[in-house]
């Protein structure tokens, strides 16, 4: 089971991504997707970011469960 984070899907074009801007698809959202998308946020990228993930909750830090 894939689920994505951005729902309902919508078709692209119905989005309101400008064509310049970037747009980024993880594949999993372990530990590494996790933090690539914290680095993605608090960068100064202009860019459309989707995870997918067979996880069916969303994405939360592990590291500081144990």
């Amino acid at each position: 089971m894939v689920v994505g984070f951005f729902l309902p899907l919508k078709k692209v074009d119905e989005m309101n991504i400008s064509s310049r801007q970037q747009r980024i698809v993880i594949i999993g959202n372990g530990m590494v997707g996790h933090h690539f998308v914290e680095q993605l946020i608090n960068s100064e990228h202009n860019c459309h970011i989707t995870v997918l993930s067979g996880e069916s909750r969303l994405a939360y830090d592990r590291v500081y469960l144990s």
